[in-house]
């Protein structure tokens, strides 16, 4: 859980640093995701980290919700390029790969229609 926020952590400050402020976050952890959202206490070990997501989340319009770990297809797909390079890649939707552009484009899709 601590590298989920610690990713979510990196997101977030990319975010704000692009100055793209107002962003729908999605996390497959729901224990992660209520414990940023102070629903459940956090765990000890995560509690400065988390502090600096929560700190960091009220710079901008971020929205913050738990998606099932089967419907996120894109980040499965991107972690699977990731692992299988020795390089850092840093994609945005203008400029992904076309599979994963595809996938982006449906999950969007599906996004708004639960909006």
């Amino acid at each position: 859980m601590e590298t989920e926020a610690l990713a979510l952590l990196f997101g977030i400050q990319l975010c704000i640093d692009k100055s793209l402020l107002n962003v729908f976050i999605e996390k497959d952890s729901l224990i992660l995701s209520k414990m940023i959202q102070g629903h459940i206490p956090t765990f000890w070990k995560l509690d400065t980290l988390l502090h600096k997501v929560k700190y960091l989340l009220s710079m901008g319009h971020f929205q913050l919700r738990h998606v099932l770990r089967e419907a996120n297809i894109v980040v499965y797909k991107l972690a699977k390029m990731a692992n299988a390079s020795q390089d850092m890649h840093l994609f945005f939707v203008s400029i992904t790969p076309t599979p994963i552009h595809r996938l982006v484009r449906l999950d969007y899709m599906r996004t708004l229609k639960t909006l």
